[in-house]
């Protein structure tokens, strides 16, 4: 799904001469290093996000045709053609990447200088993983306190101080805040959440307002909170057996949604730890405020991995996240995941054998173990 279409009906002209490649040599599926198995994992890299650049497609279009037009003609038995083709297109490959990186140099200055200063934000950084170990939250709960919330208290430390009275309510108001979201079991816990929620939520809408917290992310939050703390001061329901059943239903709804879209899913209570041990190359697919979606390949992160750059073909910007920032874009939808950096190859073979596999007879491996 990450090929545009035009470049999948020119990449599809190779499927009888690479047909016969995997024919006369055996290790073609065994040899990451064939040469038509390279060419056409660098046609594949080559072709993603390019439908967003109007300029680079016509450019990559020419060069591609080139290329399949090449094999087509010469490729007979000489797995060479192959050799050839690829060291022309990788030379096209390397020439783009060089020109990214010369352009996002400025970015890359600036994000390490922003990091080198950041020590309130490191620490604030270390504030909140610790508040939030262990601790399984609602998206629009962890979110918040991730981008919003630690803006606010990276503010108040660089302004006031870790010592100050600032800093204090502000890191209590986040203690508040996780405290207020959990069930209560005696009258005394449910008393004092009734108490302390316009407190709460006048100290939560004051920190948004002194970050300039976007509208839709701060309305999103506060949506969420009302009916949590409702749920923590009501008394808990019995539990449902038959509701506790597990249930394929939504597994395999959320598959087929999944299937249908063509493009990889995320979890989005795991959406934090993909960030953290996200690698560079991998596309995403971010939704401008105009309703576009622009494809960027992650180009650089930081020492510290406070810093994210992704640029696109275009090059015309380059898109900056910290980590909390990313997560949120990916758990809400503003980001989505278009291809993590794997070699067409190795995903076409994946492809193929999951589709073997669905379609093995019911019962076929317990039969083979009796």
């Amino acid at each position: 799904p990450s090929i545009p279409e035009s470049m999948r009906r020119l990449f599809g002209r190779l499927q009888v001469p690479v047909l016969k490649a995997a024919l006369l040599d055996r290790t073609f599926f065994s040899d990451r290093a064939h040469p038509a198995r390279r060419l056409l994992d660098h046609l594949a890299e080559a072709a993603i996000g390019s439908t967003h650049d109007a300029e680079y497609q016509a450019s990559f279009e020419l060069e591609a045709t080139a290329v399949v037009e090449r094999i087509c003609r010469d490729y007979e038995i000489d797995p060479s053609v192959f050799e050839v083709a690829d060291v022309e297109l990788a030379g096209y490959i390397d020439a783009e990447k060089q020109s990214v990186e010369a352009t996002v140099k400025p970015d890359v200055a600036a994000a390490l200088a922003a990091e080198r200063s950041e020590s309130d934000r490191a620490e604030v950084r270390a504030l909140v993983r610790d508040r939030l170990a262990g601790l399984l939250l609602p998206f629009e709960v962890r979110g918040f306190v991730e981008t919003t919330w630690a803006d606010y208290l990276t503010s108040v430390r660089r302004a006031k101080g870790d010592a100050s009275t600032e800093w204090a309510a502000a890191v209590r108001t986040l203690d508040d805040l996780l405290w207020s979201i959990v069930a209560k079991e005696r009258t005394g816990q449910k008393a004092r959440l009734t108490r302390m929620i316009p407190a709460l939520v006048l100290g939560l809408r004051k920190g948004c307002t002194a970050v300039n917290a976007p509208a839709d992310r701060t309305r999103a939050f506060f949506d969420a909170l009302y009916p949590l703390h409702v749920a923590a001061i009501r008394p808990r329901p019995e539990p449902d057996a038959a509701a506790e059943a597990p249930s394929a239903a939504p597994l395999e709804a959320a598959e087929a949604k999944g299937t249908a879209r063509g493009r990889p899913q995320l979890d989005p209570a795991h959406v934090h730890d993909f960030v953290s041990e996200m690698a560079v190359g991998t596309w995403l697919a971010f939704r401008q405020d105009d309703g576009r979606q622009v494809s960027a390949r992650l180009n650089w992160v930081s020492p510290m991995h406070t810093k994210y750059i992704f640029t696109s073909r275009s090059r015309g910007r380059a898109f900056l996240f910290s980590p909390e920032e990313l997560a949120w874009q990916l758990a809400s939808g503003k980001a989505t995941l278009v291809l993590e950096p794997v070699p067409l190859f190795d995903r076409a073979v994946s492809a193929a054998l999951d589709t073997l596999a669905a379609q093995r007879p019911a019962g076929t491996d317990a039969s083979r173990a009796a």
